[in-house]
């Protein structure tokens, strides 16, 4: 007979002790396709475990709450037995009830039990010299201990680098296995975990290696690898919402190109989640969960917001047939004014550095949606900048530069305005030279021709394409070159949604001007789904014309003009391009992102998100002015 091992465990916690813990040795086994036999670990006994890595929560009443809430709370919707190997939970752990619903929903749906689970979490403070590291010694859970499968010392399932002291401050693994534990830990059936942390700078041959060696090690029969990520962070609901989004989208079709643009806690965790899906071939995703810290709390301006994406993968194509959110493609794009490096920005920037204009919390803003846009003022040169006294109104900006605009997701600029010629056919032919370099794509020319240039870009994202067409009109003002490229593209259907970004308008002036409306008017008469401005240096209104929107001007974006609220007071433009139905019905969405620059008044041209008093106040002030 087995021998059953007994074990009071009596731990002083809020909640008080916890219940004795039965233990019973049992064998595990991990199925490999690479050889087709079987390997056999055998599980220590408790005693025997000198070394653990204890769980970041030993509250035994803390889970039982949380699945408690969750089988209240939550129903699941489809019982049917189905092949998943995938699961996506948070581990922020404001909302435990949304890791138990997921790992309730997949232990109903399972066809057969788990053996192996595959934890893979963010390195989030990039600990322990290399990319990829796991550990070999166990969990403890206050449900018992919970088996490393790297507990052998002769075995070590991936030949992934072991660093215990790393993984012990991982909270992305020890805040999740004490719900594995619980959930798939029995009576009959024990599993085993394989803890694996990724830094940020793994790079994409790494993640697609250890995606394979997953998958030719351990068999979709019995495992289950489960990605432990929040998504958007330290910023705004209003953002948090805006990048999952792009999250979103990207998990449904498995999207690697968008790896870059996702807010999450690890870019490379999901590309390796991607790898995978496609492996396995476990393509259809299920949404179990979409929520934030701020709707939990109740807090419409929380300035730090978490937000959560929990759900499954599968291979049954049919499982989401009622879920319409899966039919629908949504691209995302965020769109910015004037944006220029001379003058005092110049002097900042190479005293300072890049961010003192644009810090940390401005980067992940801008580096959450498929594009970004803005409207490039001046040349990027080698040329020496020109004094004050020689000539403030021609602007060049150090080439070096352009790294940083990719860094911050900026990928497409508009060259159609009054400065991209102020050092003449060569000064232009280098900006596009630096911009692109970095893989910043360039459209518009000074007068709406192509003999420097091409009028419009063509994006597509996850098989929807944009076309972004630019309008200068201080130098030209003739309509008609962007009517008849806007008809051409209608025409020959090269493109589901059209945008035009013009460069036009009187400066300072805070209403609808008659002549950029009448334009406006007739781009969208053309075929133009959305028309967006800038060159005023400040906010101007947004007009609904047969049921299109016109922003005429976003104001500045970086600029040396703080002189006054209204030039230092600029906007962000989150866009969704909706299509369904192939793009029978489409439309777009759009979303207000307030931004004050130089706040102190101190002559410092930093750009930031206003604060929440400051942005109902806008929000307010925009809408009472628009049309």
């Amino acid at each position: 007979m087995k021998q059953i091992l007994l074990i009071s465990l009596c731990i002083s916690l809020l909640s008080g002790c916890f219940t004795p813990v039965i233990i019973e040795p049992k064998n595990t086994h991990i199925t490999t396709q690479e050889d087709n036999h079987t390997h056999t670990q055998n599980i220590k006994k408790i005693t025997d475990y000198k070394h653990y890595i204890p769980a970041k929560i030993l509250d035994k009443s803390f889970y039982e709450k949380a699945f408690s809430v969750a089988n209240k709370k939550f129903e699941t919707k489809n019982s049917q037995k189905l092949q998943t190997n995938l699961l996506i939970v948070n581990h922020h752990l404001l909302a435990p009830h949304f890791i138990a619903d997921t790992l309730n929903q997949i232990s109903k749906k399972q066809k057969k039990e788990i053996k192996n689970i595959i934890l893979i979490s963010p390195n989030h403070f990039n600990e322990g010299g290399q990319n990829i590291i796991s550990s070999d010694i166990p969990f403890k859970t206050p449900y018992g201990f919970l088996e490393n499968m790297n507990y052998n010392k002769n075995k070590n399932a991936l030949n992934i680098k072991i660093d215990n002291t790393v993984m012990k401050n991982e909270h992305g693994i020890t805040g999740i296995v004490g719900f594995i534990h619980k959930k798939f830990n029995t009576k009959n059936n024990t599993v085993s975990i394989l803890p694996i942390i990724i830094n940020d700078k793994t790079s994409i041959s790494e993640m697609e290696n250890l995606a394979k060696n997953i998958t030719n090690t351990f068999s979709k029969k019995d495992t289950l690898v489960i990605i432990s990520s929040d998504m958007s962070h330290d910023l705004f609901p209003s953002i948090a919402n805006f990048h999952d989004i792009t999250t979103l989208q990207a998990i449904q079709n498995l999207d690697t190109n968008s790896i870059h643009h996702l807010d999450t806690d690890s870019k490379p965790t999901f590309y390796t989640l991607f790898s995978i899906a496609k492996i396995w071939n476990q393509e259809q995703f299920t949404l179990t969960h979409h929520s934030s810290s701020a709707k939990i709390l109740e807090k419409k301006y929380q300035p730090d917001t978490t937000s959560y994406i929990t759900g499954f993968f599968t291979e049954d194509k049919n499982i989401n047939k009622q879920n319409q959110s899966n039919n629908k493609k949504i691209v995302t794009g965020l769109f910015f004014g004037d944006m220029m490096f001379d003058r005092y920005i110049r002097q900042q920037l190479d005293k300072k550095g890049w961010e003192s204009i644009l810090d940390w919390r401005m980067k992940r803003f801008m580096t959450g949606s498929d594009f970004t846009v803005v409207n490039f003022e001046g040349a990027m040169t080698k040329n020496k900048p020109y004094t004050a006294r020689d000539n403030m109104m021609a602007f060049t900006s150090d080439p070096k530069w352009a790294k940083n605009m990719s860094e911050y997701g900026i990928n497409i600029a508009s060259l159609a305005n009054n400065h991209s010629l102020n050092f003449g056919k060569q000064g232009l032919s280098d900006t596009k030279k630096f911009l692109e370099k970095y893989n910043i794509a360039t459209f518009g020319t000074p007068y709406n021709d192509e003999k420097v240039g091409n009028l419009t870009t063509f994006q597509e994202v996850r098989d929807v394409k944009i076309a972004f067409i630019a309008y200068h009109e201080l130098f030209n003002g003739d309509t008609s070159p962007i009517t008849t490229e806007i008809q051409k593209i209608k025409s020959e259907k090269l493109a589901e949604f059209i945008v035009i970004y013009a460069h036009w308008g009187d400066e300072y002036l805070q209403k609808i001007h008659p002549r950029p409306q009448k334009k406006a008017h007739a781009f969208i008469d053309a075929g133009a789904d959305i028309v967006i401005g800038h060159h005023p240096h400040v906010v101007q209104p947004m007009e609904i014309y047969n049921d299109k929107y016109i922003f005429y001007s976003l104001g500045n974006f970086v600029f040396d003009q703080v002189l006054g609220k209204s030039v230092r007071t600029r906007l962000g433009l989150g866009l969704e391009f909706i299509c369904e139905n192939n793009c029978e019905n489409k439309k777009i969405n759009y979303t207000l992102f307030p931004l004050i620059a130089d706040k102190n008044k101190t002559y410092n041209f930093a750009v930031e998100l206003m604060k929440k008093e400051n942005q109902e106040k806008f929000i307010s002030w925009f809408k009472r002015i628009s049309k």
